[in-house]
């Protein structure tokens, strides 16, 4: 299956030297975008939206976002302000807005990312706002995480 890849906006600095991937180009997004695969064939109604570990260049993800694509899930890989998943845990808000047609979302993500998506669930965490999510997803992913729900 061959899949394509895709920028869309979310509320986003651009981190460190400037650069940010497109599925694991290393083409320049614009500011406030994040990185989508989704099958070539067929719509997809489920998404996984994926965070990335603490200071962990997304595009070392891209490769496994595109594998998952392939099952025929539409795959959100979204980059952090400073490269810190605390300081962008209710970007999910921004993907899942910009998706109606997507019925079930799954979030997850590696190492302190997926920390953070079990805060954007539950709303626990240091920087995650007011608001629970738990309506808005169905599964969590843990990659090397933990569900520090403190």
């Amino acid at each position: 299956m061959r899949i394509r890849c895709t920028s869309a906006s979310a509320p986003r600095r651009v981190g460190r030297d400037e650069r940010a991937s497109d599925c694991g180009s290393s083409a320049a997004r614009p500011e406030g975008a994040w990185s989508a695969a989704t099958p070539t064939s067929g719509t997809p109604t489920e998404a996984f939206i994926f965070y990335p570990g603490a200071n962990v260049d997304e595009r070392a993800y891209s490769k496994m976002c595109r594998n998952i694509a392939a099952a025929g899930y539409l795959v959100a890989l979204v980059p952090m302000p400073d490269w810190m998943a605390i300081y962008g845990t209710n970007r999910a808000d921004a993907v899942i807005s910009n998706h109606p047609a997507i019925t079930r979302w799954s979030i997850g993500g590696h190492s302190f990312g997926a920390v953070n998506a079990c805060w954007y669930v539950t709303g626990t965490g240091f920087l995650t706002g007011p608001g629970v999510n738990q309506d808005k997803i169905n599964n969590v992913v843990l990659l090397a995480g933990y569900p520090n729900l403190t």
